[in-house]
């Protein structure tokens, strides 16, 4: 519901904010600017890597879902020849430490039930808690990332004609949402053609048509990350053990940025370098089930293991960048409709991936807390723009 009122939104914004530009080019008509409407897709706004398997000894150590964390063990040891020792190549670990992340899979927990103030090796019960030491029959893993947002821009015209700048022109308004993009209101218009003694005669014929064009643009930007984790295990003394964990970063803030144009009767060509500075909040959200069939004491069934269904929510508030560079082509299929091609790049500072913030703790798993990265993702766009 929240994304569809998001989206709701947006195009409701674009579409005034066209309606409006095309208005005022009707009272106060600009040669640097003109209205237009584009929708398109973006088919690498969301991308998704998935591992799967089926075979009997597959155990979650195969497959590299981030790091896993571990509590100390040998706190309730009483030495380290307690535990029984395997050689595994050159190395040896515990029996059941199939990750060889030092952790057994089945550790001791230790009571004094007697009262006599000592905690003695047979005063031990089992307990499981380092799930990437479980085999399961089949596992699945699956980390996606999306990216979503909006935004208010005005744009200002350099090296244009005076009075070509003014309150009512230069709006831009753009919303992205579950893979489509819209947009609208006034484009830049080039406006100045280069000197053509200054080029070879080759070069000359081909700027004899194109104009070009530099300006700025301000506005406030809303920006949407979303990284998201999923694993389920099947088979195994524990039956479906998953755990979905999911980390949405909310970006708002002022955005700059300068842009060029050129363009000729047929084609068009727009790149525009961005820059956000921005309060960021951080949500994490992640609920899991450990042994949904487990039944205690039932056949090839823990004897003490019970389903433990568990939902955490964390959240962290920063100050953050996004960096953007955003290049598009255009070609002319009507005089007043062309196609779209483009490409965006993006450099996001406190980004928490959400793969490497689940701790693999049993029966509860749990968010494993990390400092905020910095990463890079792109994505191409396609799409129609009708021009008035």
């Amino acid at each position: 519901m929240r994304c569809c009122t998001l989206a709701a939104v947006g195009v409701v914004i674009v579409a005034a904010i066209v309606i409006g530009g095309a208005l005022a080019r009707a009272e106060v008509p600009s040669p640097a600017f003109r209205s237009f409407f584009q929708i398109g897709a973006t088919p690498g706004y969301c991308s998704t890597d998935e591992v799967s398997g089926n075979t009997a000894s597959l155990s979650l150590s195969t497959i590299e879902v981030g790091a896993a964390y571990s509590l100390s063990n040998d706190v309730f040891a009483d030495s380290q020849s307690d535990w029984d020792m395997v050689a595994v190549g050159n190395d040896t670990r515990f029996a059941d430490d199939l990750n060889g992340n030092g952790s057994p899979g089945v550790v001791r927990l230790y009571d004094d039930p007697d009262g006599d103030g000592l905690i003695a090796y047979h005063e031990a019960s089992f307990i499981l808690y380092d799930v990437g030491n479980v085999f399961f029959n089949r596992i699945e893993a699956t980390e996606t990332f999306k990216v979503s947002g909006g935004e208010l821009m005005k744009q200002h015209v350099l090296f244009g004609d005076a009075g070509a700048n003014s309150l009512l022109t230069g709006w831009r308004g753009e919303a992205l949402m579950d893979g489509v993009a819209v947009s609208g209101g006034d484009e830049v218009v080039g406006n100045w053609r280069s000197p053509a003694e200054a080029h070879s005669t080759g070069v000359r014929r081909a700027l004899e048509t194109t104009k070009f064009a530099a300006y700025t643009t301000f506005g406030l930007r809303y920006a949407k990350l979303e990284s998201d984790f999923s694993f389920v295990g099947t088979g195994s003394i524990l039956g479906t053990t998953w755990v979905a964990t999911q980390v949405d970063h909310d970006l708002i803030g002022p955005q700059v940025g300068i842009g060029a144009v050129a363009e000729s009767d047929i084609w068009r060509f727009e790149s525009v370098l961005l820059t956000t500075l921005g309060y960021q909040r951080i949500d994490y959200r992640q609920q899991s089930v450990f042994g949904e069939e487990v039944i205690p004491g039932a056949l090839n069934r823990p004897a003490t293991a019970r389903t433990t269904d568990t939902f955490t929510a964390y959240g962290e508030e920063h100050v953050a960048w996004l960096n953007e560079i955003r290049l598009m082509a255009s070609c002319r299929l009507t005089p007043y409709l062309r196609i779209d091609g483009g490409w965006r790049g993006a450099l996001a500072t406190q980004f928490h991936n959400a793969t490497l913030a689940t701790a693999w703790i049993a029966p509860d798993f749990g968010v494993y807390p990390r400092d905020g990265e910095t990463l890079f993702y792109d994505y191409w766009t396609l799409g129609l723009t009708y021009e008035f």
